[in-house]
């Protein structure tokens, strides 16, 4: 990683390439990452450091996507600035420093740590339906949303990827909640539910998550890298879902 790359951000001579102002951007969690194909070694500090992740924003960029992996955000807290890692505080930094240019497509990568960890939780400890909570936090995500495309962004939505398998040992790095199938089950209502707002809202909305889902509910754990990320090979499928006609 390299660290406090430049101090002055509109100097860099990057945000003025014709290819950087052309390209798709990425915000969100760690799954930002198959969009530059896992490349974690070119990964570029452009603020905060390393070991502080609620001040840290790493940039990467591929041929077609320019990438800002802000830490381990959720959906639920997007527009929260008192949030521990506070995504929308970093996403502002992004837009005021010039690398969000006006009216880039800007897509939105929050939700599967939310699936993963802290859906069935909450819905457990409220004694509350899981839709309930669900829905709370896509009321906190959609009004992240709809300030991007109130400034004139093109906002795309990627909705979050099948849950990781219960045959794995349980890594603290990727902490989990529930069996993987009620985590996909919760995935799916979470993917159904964020398309019906990106269609209220009229914006546009993607996902893998049925491309990488089993009849049985479970994870096509093949297309996994760390049997929670998109391995580099599947940069392919997100070609197609990007770019397919």
């Amino acid at each position: 990683m390299k660290e406090n790359f430049k101090k002055k951000y509109e100097n860099l001579q990057f945000l003025q390439n014709k290819a950087f102002n052309e390209s798709y951007f990425v915000i969100g969690d760690s799954h930002t990452d198959i969009f530059h194909r896992n490349k974690m070694d070119q990964k570029m500090i452009i603020t905060g450091r390393w070991k502080i992740p609620a001040r840290t924003i790493f940039f990467t960029k591929s041929e077609h996507f320019v990438c800002y992996h802000m830490g381990p955000v959720t959906a639920y807290n997007t527009n929260n600035p008192l949030a521990t890692i506070p995504s929308i505080k970093k996403i502002k930094f992004l837009i005021k420093h010039g690398f969000l240019p006006e009216g880039c497509p800007i897509i939105c990568v929050f939700g599967e740590i939310d699936c993963r960890v802290h859906i069935q939780k909450q819905s457990e400890k409220q004694h509350r339906p899981i839709e309930e909570i669900i829905d709370d936090v896509l009321k906190n995500y959609e009004a992240l949303l709809l300030m991007l495309k109130n400034k004139g962004y093109h906002v795309i939505v990627y909705g979050p990827i099948p849950s990781q398998s219960d045959k794995v040992e349980i890594d603290p790095l990727f902490p989990r909640y529930g069996t993987e199938i009620e985590r996909n089950k919760i995935t799916k209502v979470f993917n159904q539910k964020l398309e019906i707002l990106c269609k209220k809202d009229n914006l546009e909305f993607k996902t893998l998550f049925y491309t990488l889902l089993n009849d049985d509910m479970t994870t096509k754990d093949e297309y996994l890298v760390d049997h929670v990320h998109l391995r580099a090979e599947s940069f392919e499928l997100v070609e197609k879902l990007f770019f397919s006609k």
